[in-house]
């Protein structure tokens, strides 16, 4: 009984939800913003710590941008590599060499270049990840909509994925910045990447930089701008940038510990903006979504220990009883479908319609993205939906269990 409650409260937390940004889809404004009028000088900040293997295609990448107006500005951050000596033989833009202290993060460089951008605007690149030449142009007309709008974030797309590991990743991040462009409308962009976001440059500075001692602080920056009544904007025509994906469960873990404990971080910091009319969609859709994902994560590891778990663990201890004398049992053994809970039919609507819709938004990101699905993909999407996201709740629950028990979060540097 109590089963069957706790599931009919989750179908109707979800279909509202679902339903809800499928009503922005679907009543989406015209979002082609103003040609921009002039070309104000926009400020590139790249921090980087021991990237000497990408950091000369970084820096290349924002030379590159078709803009009239710029200033590059490179941090390196205590490297120990060949990062400073490769930045100082590039033309054309300015290098800082600053120290580092074993707690820093890269907002600590960024802060750094930020003290010397005197541009309009300033954009952070981080080091490892690459912009496509349009991408300003494509951008900096969204902030001509009001002087309030303190970023704009990029498009941003895996950087040729390799493996199956960054596969996935790319068809995650495709289905993220599909969310992303429903909830620009509302005013619910909580973060901002570090592959390229634009910032007002007096805004940024009024409200301190990036906060030194945020383990996500590109989070932190926008749930700060979303506070203090400002705005954010996700670039939905071009503005693309590329961010090199990890290669390897290890490496995704400590980035996923990053981002995970990070977001919880932010809701705890930030709380009183959940149900906060002063917000607006902010407060009463970005919030208690955020929270109410930290209770699917539980329910869909849950559900999966009860329905699968448990089941097969005792199979195993019964068979263990008869000292694995299978052909007895198998041929009296009867297939149970309780799992799929048939006689709940309208729960089972329910679900057909939330994963109808899904697969509705899935196909369409793909589609805006511009990618076409070949039978070789077929594989990874299968992967994709169904064992990555119980992957991705695992190492949720793990952030959750070490926050919990008052462990600490350091920024790592991805491993190549």
């Amino acid at each position: 009984m109590w089963l069957n409650v706790f599931l009919w409260i989750l179908y109707f937390i979800a279909l509202y939800f679902a339903i809800f940004l499928l009503s922005i889809f679907v009543f989406e404004p015209d979002s082609k913003p103003k040609k921009l009028a002039h070309f104000p000088l926009v400020s590139v900040i790249i921090p980087a710590w021991n990237e000497e293997k990408d950091i000369r295609e970084t820096v290349e990448s924002a030379k590159t941008l078709n803009y009239p107006k710029l200033q590059i500005i490179a941090v390196d951050h205590g490297s120990d590599d060949n990062t400073g000596k490769i930045l100082d033989s590039i033309q054309g833009i300015k290098v800082l060499h600053i120290k580092r202290k074993h707690s820093d993060n890269k907002a600590v460089a960024f802060n750094a270049g930020l003290k010397h951008a005197t541009g309009e605007f300033v954009a952070c690149l981080d080091a490892d990840s690459s912009v496509h030449p349009e991408a300003l142009n494509c951008m900096l007309p969204y902030f001509m909509e009001s002087e309030k709008i303190a970023v704009v974030t990029p498009m941003m797309l895996v950087k040729e994925p390799k493996n199956l590991l960054q596969r996935l990743q790319k068809y995650e991040y495709i289905t993220s910045l599909f969310i992303k462009r429903l909830t620009s409308h509302i005013n619910c962009i909580y973060v901002a990447p570090g592959p390229f976001s634009v910032y007002r440059t007096n805004i940024l500075k009024e409200l301190g930089g990036f906060d030194e001692n945020a383990i996500a602080e590109d989070m932190e920056i926008v749930y700060r701008i979303q506070k203090n009544q400002y705005l954010a904007r996700q670039c939905l025509n071009g503005g693309y940038s590329y961010a090199l994906a990890p290669r390897t469960l290890s490496s995704l873990f400590k980035q996923r510990k990053r981002w995970y404990g990070g977001s919880l971080s932010n809701l705890y910091k930030y709380k009183e903006l959940t149900m906060n009319r002063q917000y607006g969609d902010f407060g009463f859709f970005h919030m208690p979504r955020s929270l109410l994902g930290i209770l699917t994560v539980f329910t869909t590891l849950g559900l999966f220990a009860y329905f699968v778990l448990i089941p097969v663990l005792r199979k195993i201890y019964d068979l263990y009883l008869i000292r694995f004398e299978v052909m007895p049992y198998v041929s009296s053994y009867n297939i149970a479908v309780d799992i799929f809970d048939l006689k709940n039919t309208h729960g089972m609507f329910v679900v057909l319609i939330l994963m109808l819709i899904s697969l509705f938004f899935f196909v369409y990101a793909l589609s805006t993205a511009g990618e076409k699905l070949n039978k070789k993909d077929i594989p990874t999407l299968i992967i994709f939906l169904t064992v990555y996201p119980f992957l991705l709740s695992c190492m949720y629950l793990a952030v959750v269990v070490k926050k919990a028990f008052g462990g600490k979060f350091v920024w790592h540097k991805m491993e190549r």
